[in-house]
């Protein structure tokens, strides 16, 4: 049987991924061919943004971001190869 799941796993969220993760893996376990439907929210595409243009006018955010961009670099790569490791998208 094929099960297609319908979610946002490509969040930038821990709890997020594990969820749905955990949610393939014992599906995958019980019925073998299962992925997630791969759909693009706006919403989630803007929160995973590295830098939100919006708000680039505020000197302090800008200079936060800027500051810590190698984190969010790290961050999102990791957040990749464990979705490419642990999901299969269609």
């Amino acid at each position: 049987m094929k099960i297609g799941i319908l979610t946002f796993p490509k969040a930038i969220n821990y709890g997020t991924a594990l969820q749905a993760a955990a949610l393939y893996k014992i599906l995958s376990e019980r019925s073998g061919d299962v992925f997630f439907v791969d759909h693009k929210c706006d919403a989630i595409e803007r929160s995973n943004s590295i830098f939100d243009l919006r708000s680039a006018a505020n000197p302090k955010y800008t200079l936060a971001h800027l500051l810590n961009l190698d984190i969010a670099l790290k961050r999102r790569k990791n957040f990749s190869d464990f979705q490419q490791k642990n999901m299969r998208f269609s």
